[in-house]
């Protein structure tokens, strides 16, 4: 039981850290014309150019790096846990 609590409060740790690190990322170092410009070329996919559909797609992206890395850390625990 507490593994599964373990993993869940991982998952959410990782989740808030990328989301703040994406968003940082997008609005100090890039141009938000660049991002809505983006969003007009990714217009098959379903996104306006607003506002937001770019807060949408940032914390989407967010959420499938925070699932790439909580799967990385969890193989590397079981690795570890094996030795």
């Amino acid at each position: 039981m507490k593994k599964k609590i373990f993993k869940i409060i991982l998952f959410f740790v990782l989740l808030i850290v990328v989301s703040v690190l994406i968003f940082e990322i997008a609005f100090r170092l890039g141009n938000a014309d660049i991002f809505i410009s983006l969003l007009g070329n990714l217009s098959f996919l379903g996104f306006k150019e607003s506002f937001d559909s770019l807060f949408i797609g940032l914390l989407v992206f967010s959420f499938l790096i925070a699932i790439l890395i909580y799967c990385c850390a969890m193989k590397l625990i079981k690795k570890n846990n094996l030795k």
